[in-house]
């Protein structure tokens, strides 16, 4: 069996380092599936898009013969209706600043044996979903090269402010046999999301790093200013918040909004504004702080 195995891995990672098509991408399907947005064909059996919404956008990956849903959004999967469709869904959450070494294995050796068609999906389709499917196709025997990788995001739309995304495709390399093989083979279908607390631990763990950024005349700023207002999206999604008060989530609205004047700021490159800006989102921060963490 164990030979099996490793027999099995040889032949995905053959496929994996073979040579590089030149072929450029395929162009994206219409999104005119119900339920689904920005659904983009990544190669035979692999598609890329958003959460499927409700019973139309699972009845519409059905119809696609999707047998494995990957979802590599940060949100809880909805598990029970795939499952009532025949369909297997597997929760490797993404963040936006990057994808871990870990995190792409996972999704390459998921990719290699679960059941196809496989479609990926993030929330909207757009930045995390194409930047996984991407990846699993740069280890296909079709394989993408790197540039054709990162073209491949920019006809799906994502954002040139997710430098660590587009880092993530172009800098990606693929496994040995071994290295993937020493990849753990579970595939939850479910990760917990992460909760509020360890959300805002990341927060302040992002504003350190931007402090020091303004302390270096704003070097890596942008980067880390886009991460800020993705952190702030993704911790109004959170059960969490849901289960807090009027007030606890107007104030984290407030430093949402403030921190995508920040990123503007950031990205104007007027120090005077980004200087207002940020101290403006600091003190949304500290005063969230007093009221909701320090008590």
């Amino acid at each position: 069996m164990r030979n099996l195995f490793r027999l099995s891995i040889a032949f995905v990672l053959a496929a994996c380092t073979g040579c590089e098509s030149s072929r450029p991408p395929e162009p994206p399907a219409p999104t005119d599936h119900a339920g689904l947005d920005n659904l983009l064909p990544v190669g035979d059996g692999l598609w890329s898009g958003s959460a499927p919404e409700g019973d139309p956008g699972f009845a519409s990956l059905q119809a696609l013969g999707v047998r494995t849903i990957i979802s590599v959004d940060g949100a809880e999967p909805d598990v029970d209706r795939a499952k009532r469709l025949g369909i297997r869904y597997v929760h490797i959450p993404l963040n936006y600043g990057g994808v871990t070494r870990e995190q792409a294995l996972r999704l390459v050796r998921a990719t290699s044996e679960l059941p196809g068609p496989i479609y990926i999906h993030c929330h909207h389709g757009k930045h995390r979903g194409p930047t996984a499917a991407a990846i699993v196709r740069r280890c296909r025997d079709d394989a993408w090269s790197a540039d054709e990788a990162v073209e491949f995001l920019h006809r799906a739309g994502t954002d040139q402010r997710y430098e660590g995304l587009y880092g993530a495709v172009g800098e990606f390399y693929p496994p040995s046999a071994d290295e993937l093989a020493s990849v753990p083979a579970d595939f939850p279908e479910s990760v917990l999301p992460f909760g509020l607390a360890a959300a805002m631990v990341e927060l302040d763990e992002l504003w350190t790093r931007l402090e020091k950024s303004r302390a270096n005349g704003w070097q890596d700023a942008k980067a880390l200013a886009v991460q800020f207002v993705e952190q702030y999206r993704e911790i109004q999604r959170l059960p969490d918040v849901s289960r807090r008060g009027d007030k606890f989530r107007q104030v984290l609205s407030q430093a949402a909004t403030a921190s995508e004047v920040l990123e503007t700021a950031i990205r104007a490159g007027d120090d005077s504004h980004r200087q207002s800006a940020f101290v403006q989102s600091r003190s949304l921060c500290t005063s969230c702080h007093r009221e909701h963490r320090d008590r």
